[in-house]
């Protein structure tokens, strides 16, 4: 069988996954046999002879790899499939109607814009390396939230199911040939893949500076090699090491960019005493500010639904804690409902904590504090909340439900109490803790610095919140007094947001936070009115250009 990409395909294909992907691909390969290159041909052979087609559309990112599904085997006449679901009535006939019409209707969104009208078939590939619905038994999380058009989620995946053949096979291209299969047709993907990959190769090392991963281990042995030839001279040069050392401190800090993106189109039933709080655009909230980060160079984790629960979002943001440090910057966004349990900590005017609400239970705003609070002073931080109550959740009057028609992202009140009520101790247990840790510490008004920002133009911005010693912005999807407003494809504060930032284009040399939130704001109807406010140091930070690393 011929190679499914000419050298010139493959290095467009490779060129593409670098601009967009490549800390992404470098964070998987670094400390693994596996070089970006690999993955490059990997996905070269898997998909890329589909979707090099969409991005000479004009596609996002995201919207490329959400269109790589593939593999109708099964269904496609003529042909068979031993692994489950062996065809779609067998997937049916165990997960249902709703996740196969899902899966269906995603596969249909590709073969429409690969010119083929739609078919009732369920398809077994998904995401760039091509990950088989056959781990669906295990892996559900990944095919009904769509993780696939998060290439975190895809490399995770790939990389973890190369690492278990190579530890098998003990050498890297038996690894790759066992990632197929066996027979005559693996071997064929093995020699396909070594092609592909040294063309992939050869197209990163032009690119400045080079996307390859960190030293491997079969690269490691190398350098040692080379450093026990050079020990002799490095010993002979007694001020050499003083010298490098001084070189070193005298480059400037290459500052970090790390994100993390939250998109709820569900929550759990059985937490919230019934209720699934259906929304349609988070998810797509969540996938778009990914690619935005992606833009930046800001490294992303994008967590959607069912991946989107209370460990796994304060494990990220933990995680983020423990990696930066003075002028990194840590960008966060939220989109999905808002709610409100009673509080016992007496810290809120209006008796009421405000909670993000994730997949198995809600995140209280005096956790989201507290988390941020572990930051190093000098980390720069902004949070983007798509949500209800967000006029303040990270430290009024109930919002009107009936205002601007549309699916509200704000959790009924009936259902906040009954999900108290159903929960109780373990929220009052929550608040508890936290008052505790926080020992009455909590100085300053977010609202006063938003009042100092907006009536005095001044760069003296200080919002001061107890023991925060990062610099917080907040731009939220509307006042504690209102509703933010689910969307087809967008919410419409994300929508705004997104239109206003323009891919990029956003006032490039006098565009800051301040003025970002303005326009946005300006964009909105009355009855939604994006808030700002700041916690910490943020008098520099707020004049600088949205998002910069």
């Amino acid at each position: 069988m011929a190679l499914p990409l000419t050298e010139a395909q493959t290095r467009k294909a490779t060129r593409w996954l670098a601009a967009n992907f490549g800390d992404a691909l470098r964070a998987a390969a670094a400390g693994t046999p596996f070089p970006v290159e690999l993955l490059c041909g990997i996905a070269c052979k898997e998909t890329a002879s589909m979707w090099l087609g969409f991005v000479d559309r004009g596609l996002s990112a995201a919207d490329v790899l959400g269109r790589a599904i593939g593999d109708a085997s099964g269904d496609f006449p003529g042909t068979t499939r031993s692994a489950f679901p062996q065809d779609t009535a067998a997937f049916r006939g165990e997960f249902g109607d709703e996740f196969a019409d899902m899966l269906i209707a995603e596969a249909n969104a590709t073969r429409a814009l690969r010119a083929f009208g739609p078919k009732s078939w369920v398809y077994k590939g998904y995401g760039v390396f091509q990950y088989d619905l056959q781990h669906v038994r295990e892996d559900e999380a990944f095919f009904k939230d769509k993780q696939w058009y998060a290439l975190d989620a895809c490399l995770e995946r790939v990389v973890g199911e190369l690492q278990r053949k190579f530890a098998r096979t003990g050498e890297l291209w038996a690894a790759v040939k066992a990632y197929n299969g066996s027979g005559p047709r693996a071997d064929e993907y093995r020699e396909h893949v070594k092609t592909l990959t040294g063309w992939a190769k050869a197209e990163l090392d032009t690119l400045a500076p080079p996307v390859r991963n960190a030293r491997a281990p079969m690269a490691k042995k190398a350098a040692k090699s080379k450093a026990r030839k050079t020990s002799s001279r490095k010993t002979a040069a007694p001020g050499g090491a003083a010298r490098k050392a001084a070189r070193r401190a005298a480059k400037p800090k290459a500052f970090r960019g790390l994100s993390i993106h939250v998109g709820l189109n569900a929550v759990d039933p059985k937490h919230y005493a019934g209720w699934s709080g259906d929304l349609m655009a988070c998810e797509f909230d969540a996938n778009d500010m990914a690619a935005l980060a992606r833009a930046q160079q800001i490294k992303p984790t994008v967590l959607l639904t069912k991946r989107a629960t209370r460990a796994n979002v304060l494990k990220a943001v933990r995680a983020a804690t423990k990696a930066l440090g003075s002028g990194d910057l840590m960008f966060i966004t939220y989109s999905g409902h808002g709610g409100q349990i009673p509080d016992v900590s007496g810290d809120e005017p209006d008796k009421k904590d405000e909670t993000w609400c994730l997949y198995d239970g809600e995140l209280i705003d005096d956790e989201v504090f507290t988390e941020l609070a572990g930051f190093a002073e000098g980390v720069r931080i902004i949070v983007l909340s798509d949500s209800c109550h967000s006029g303040s959740v990270v430290r009024a009057a109930p919002p009107d439900l009936t205002a601007g028609g549309g699916r509200s992202k704000m959790m009924p009140p009936a259902v906040a109490m009954r999900t108290y009520t159903q929960n109780q101790k373990f929220y009052d247990g929550l608040q508890r803790k936290v008052a505790a840790a926080a020992d009455g510490s909590r100085d300053g008004d977010p609202d006063a610095a938003l009042a100092q920002l907006h009536a005095t133009g001044s760069t003296r911005l200080t919002g001061i919140a107890g023991t925060v010693k990062a610099g917080v912005i907040l731009i939220s999807g509307c006042q504690d007094n209102q509703t933010s407003m689910d969307g087809d494809h967008n919410g419409a504060f994300t929508e705004q947001l997104l239109r206003v930032w323009d891919g990029g284009r956003f006032d490039p040399e006098h565009g800051t936070y301040v003025n970002f939130h303005a326009i946005i704001k300006a964009g909105m109807p009355a009855t939604q009115t994006p808030n700002l406010f700041t916690l910490g140091a943020v008098a520099a930070f707020a004049q600088q250009r949205p998002f910069t690393v």
